[in-house]
């Protein structure tokens, strides 16, 4: 593979997702403000996600795309993944999330079944 090639990939490898989490970077960085109550958390969590998908990424283009045979064998693998280290690094901070979101919810259903069920249970006749 020639240096050119090589240089293009990497670069493909480290760009992608970074122009994912710029994409996601505002509304990231709501939703972190509002589940984060540290100084700085929101920021650490947005950077920390910055390093795990170029990482992430250029890790996998590395190991699975280099010692392809031909150009577009290159380009086909260092794309798929790239694209694999994206979606995984997107997926793991939209489940982490939506498990911070939703937890209060469901928390407060909880509470409101067990308030309604000790109500019934409190004025049901008794049999016996």
């Amino acid at each position: 593979m020639d240096t050119l090639a090589f240089t293009l990939v990497a670069l493909a490898a480290f760009g992608a997702p970074i122009v994912a989490l710029n994409y996601m970077r505002p509304i990231l960085l709501t939703v972190l403000r509002q589940i984060c109550d540290a100084e700085g958390g929101a920021e650490f969590w947005l950077r920390s996600a910055y390093l795990l998908a170029t990482s992430g990424s250029l890790l996998l283009t590395l190991v699975f795309a280099l010692g392809a045979d031909g150009i577009e064998e290159l380009v086909r693998r260092s794309l798929i993944s790239t694209l694999i280290g994206v979606f995984v690094t997107v997926g793991f901070i939209a489940y982490t999330v939506w498990g911070q979101v939703t937890r209060p919810a469901l928390d407060q259903a909880k509470l409101a079944f067990e308030a309604g069920y000790a109500r019934a249970a409190a004025t049901a006749p008794l049999k016996g």
